[in-house]
């Protein structure tokens, strides 16, 4: 059964499936790429993707806040860091002192934000 039921799926693409189904009384939506999802009408209309500021200049998009509440003012996310920004405090807070955490850099272990 499974290899009849995936031969009949693979005989149309999703969107003809779509079309198919259009105007009959089923649940069908389609599996959507990555590009697609981001761009949908309603991950735009819930403001899923925003752009915030970039320690390089400019922007950059980052996913929103998934959870919404009415009346309530959305805060934009934080930029994500970048590489190596916060090495020491991390590794502090894990116990390293700050000589070790000099010789993980000198080994080239760790590095600064920025540096290359």
């Amino acid at each position: 059964m499974r290899r009849d039921l995936q031969a009949i799926f693979l005989g149309k693409t999703r969107d003809e499936w779509i079309r198919f189904f259009e105007g009959e009384d089923v649940c069908i939506s389609p599996v959507l790429s990555l590009d697609e999802a981001l761009s949908h009408p309603n991950t735009l209309a819930r403001r899923m993707v925003v752009e915030v500021g970039s320690p390089l200049g400019g922007s950059e998009p980052q996913l929103g806040l998934p959870i919404k509440v009415a009346g309530e003012e959305e805060r934009a996310p934080g930029r994500a860091p970048r590489l190596g920004e916060h090495d020491d405090q991390v590794l502090a807070e894990l116990g390293y002192s700050g000589e070790e955490i000099a010789g993980l850099r000198a080994k080239g272990v760790i590095r600064k934000a920025g540096a290359s």
